[in-house]
């Protein structure tokens, strides 16, 4: 059976974002880029490792001047949003967008890009809420384990179960 994976994608003037169910794919190839963050090349994250997206629309200002822009990467019009991601353990830009034109994990969009980049983000915070989910599930299953193997002893213990009967129940419980 083939595992079908979801993958999107949408660029900005300072860098592109791709996503798949599995990493954040950040790449800085054009002169602005050059510009801000002193890099050509990209940055791959590992989903699990976000904690959370911050993302800010392009504002009035922006969708006024934003009338004379044609594509998402053109310098032409103010690239007023942008899309963060916030990893375990990093300290996101506070500055707003003049701090997150500098952050690694920060691309800005103007009004074109913008539905792009929204789509983006829903699909992050939905895999980051299955990630968390799938956690849980896994600590409680864990737990029933757990709980098992100690009602099953407590069997052995009255005499219930003999030492063979609880070994043999308790390696099928841990497979």
């Amino acid at each position: 059976m083939e595992v079908k994976m979801t993958s999107l994608s949408a660029e900005g003037p300072n860098g592109s974002v791709t996503v798949d169910d599995d990493w954040v794919t950040i790449k800085r190839t054009n002169i602005r880029s050059k510009l801000t963050h002193g890099f050509d090349g990209q940055k791959r994250i590992p989903m699990s490792s976000i904690t959370a997206v911050q993302f800010k629309s392009v504002g009035g200002y922006g969708k006024f001047m934003g009338k004379l822009n044609r594509s998402s990467t053109s310098a032409v019009g103010p690239a007023t949003g942008y899309i963060q991601f916030v990893l375990l353990g990093s300290s996101e830009s506070k500055g707003g967008l003049m701090a997150a034109q500098y952050d690694e994990n920060t691309v800005m969009f103007n009004n074109v890009g913008e539905p792009e980049f929204e789509k983006i983000r829903d699909f992050v915070e939905q895999r980051i809420i299955a990630l968390r989910d799938h956690g849980r599930t896994t600590v409680i299953q864990e737990a029933d384990v757990a709980d098992q193997i100690l009602k099953l002893s407590q069997l052995r213990d009255q005499g219930i179960l003999t030492e063979d009967e609880f070994q043999a129940r308790k390696t099928k419980l841990l497979s």
